[in-house]
């Protein structure tokens, strides 16, 4: 593997039999943390000159509560730490040209992107003011947080940024809001209701995929923008108000 790679796939060799082997330990390819194999790990330390952590490295580690990272860190996959429910403790053991850790989440160091959020955060998280993008699956698997605090400010919303918070019941879109993602708030079933203003002017498809009939969309355009996927609303059975200003 070269060494110009700094990211892998989380399927990228799951079906190979040498990882169906496995059932302890950590695995690296190259600088790149592949995946965490010890699901009764509680505290780990990635080496110094690791590069990237892959795809959901960490998936289903329920029992983890403290992660240092290097230096070196330049890549964080897709749901690194999904599921791992007990993570409250994100550090960097030195300084990170990159990232800075806040509050058990990492965000680039001036503060402009959140990356990601310890899946074991409880309550009420509150965004950081300067905060212009919330990065792919950044909320993923935070199932004890009950509310969010947007930002003014804000621009971008992404991929599953919040996917799988499931007793989420409150997030304000706030109106500097321009951008949300592909599948952004799927199978967040305790959000009741949501408010979209009319400062969205992309929306991705399945943004509010698997929501049910109790659930209700509150949208400020009088009818889907022509720049909204029109997949936005698939595989959705919400309750849809158009043209609500609040």
């Amino acid at each position: 593997m070269p060494s110009s790679c700094t990211s892998l796939g989380y399927e990228i060799l799951s079906n190979t039999s040498w990882a169906k082997g496995k059932s302890s330990g950590t695995v690296f390819l190259n600088d790149i943390l592949y995946r965490n194999y010890d699901i009764n790990l509680l505290t780990y330390t990635l080496p110094s000159g690791t590069r990237g952590i892959a795809d959901q490295a960490f998936a289903n580690a329920k029992l983890l509560e403290t992660i240092i990272l290097p230096a070196s860190l330049i890549t964080l996959g897709y749901a690194t730490f999904s599921e791992c429910e007990s993570l409250l403790s994100i550090q960097f053991g030195e300084t990170n040209p990159f990232y800075t850790a806040s509050a058990g989440s990492i965000y680039s160091k001036d503060f402009s992107k959140l990356f990601l959020v310890s899946p074991g955060y409880v309550g009420e998280y509150i965004v950081e003011s300067s905060v212009k993008s919330i990065e792919q699956t950044a909320f993923y698997s935070c199932r004890k947080i009950v509310k969010v605090r947007l930002n003014d400010g804000l621009i971008t919303i992404g991929v599953s940024a919040f996917r799988s918070c499931t007793n989420l019941a409150e997030i304000n879109i706030t109106k500097t809001v321009q951008h949300i993602d592909n599948l952004a708030f799927a199978l967040d079933t305790s959000l009741l209701k949501i408010y979209i203003p009319i400062n969205v002017v992309n929306m991705g498809g399945s943004v509010f995929y698997s929501w049910n009939g109790q659930q209700e969309i509150s949208i400020e355009f009088a009818r889907r923008p022509s720049s909204w996927s029109q997949y936005c609303f698939a595989s959705s059975n919400a309750r849809l108000r158009w043209n609500v200003r609040v």
